[in-house]
């Protein structure tokens, strides 16, 4: 009785074909989304959705949310 091998029934494997490079504006792309959308957060609620699930708030020295150019510079330093 002839059997069939699982390499048989499967196939040849699949070749990976690598992604290409990645350029500068990938990486500079994701760092402008991750600056606007962490300065936007600290502005309008005080906390980014991490902040938010670790329970902490940014305040300012008052214990108000920072204002836009904080947040700004938060995010930048």
């Amino acid at each position: 009785m002839a059997g069939i091998s699982a390499d048989d029934a499967i196939g040849p494997p699949a070749r990976l074909q690598p992604a290409g490079p990645v350029t500068a504006l990938d990486h500079d792309g994701f760092l402008l989304v991750a600056m606007v959308y962490l300065t936007i957060a600290w502005w309008i609620s005080g906390r980014a959705y991490g902040d938010h699930i670790m329970g902490i708030r940014v305040l300012d020295a008052r214990g108000a949310r920072p204002r836009l150019l904080r947040a700004l510079a938060r995010t930048v330093l």
